[in-house]
């Protein structure tokens, strides 16, 4: 029985592409990326829900809900007040470029706030990396700002 159930049900839902799937001019001779199962479409479609189930459908208030959490996980992490205060290590001038290339770093990526606030209280590896970064991102060249 146990044989039954795998060579009935693997076939029904992986099927191998056929030989002029594998080459995109359909020419045999042409070499192939070697290929792999895809997943099929059954056969058969699956019992609709029944209205005895408690999530049979996705309300507005769900979606909201669902959203509000994910907004919550994406914002997490270091603030910009966060990031200004270990900028002041630094003891930059109020119209230093490298305090203005540091204010548009902080206000890009959150990756990039968190890298900042990770990196350790030495003002040399802080305004190298804001000199790297802002050079990177097209922000100072030659230690003057881009315009």
């Amino acid at each position: 029985m146990g044989d039954d159930f795998f060579s009935n049900h693997t076939s029904e839902h992986f099927t191998q592409p056929s030989p002029s799937a594998a080459s995109p001019s359909g020419n045999p001779n042409k070499r192939a990326k070697p290929s792999t199962l895809r997943p099929r479409a059954p056969s058969a479609s699956p019992d609709p829900p029944s209205s005895a189930s408690p999530k049979a459908s996705i309300t507005a208030d769900d979606l909201a809900l669902e959203m509000q959490k994910a907004l919550r996980h994406l914002t997490q992490g270091p603030t910009i007040p966060q990031c200004l205060e270990k900028l002041e290590l630094l003891e930059l001038d109020p119209i230093y470029p490298l305090r203005f290339a540091a204010y548009h770093i902080f206000g890009g990526t959150m990756n990039m706030r968190e890298m900042w606030v990770n990196l350790p209280n030495d003002p040399r590896i802080l305004r190298g990396w804001i000199e790297m970064t802002a050079t990177s991102l097209g922000v100072l060249k030659d230690g003057k700002i881009v315009r």
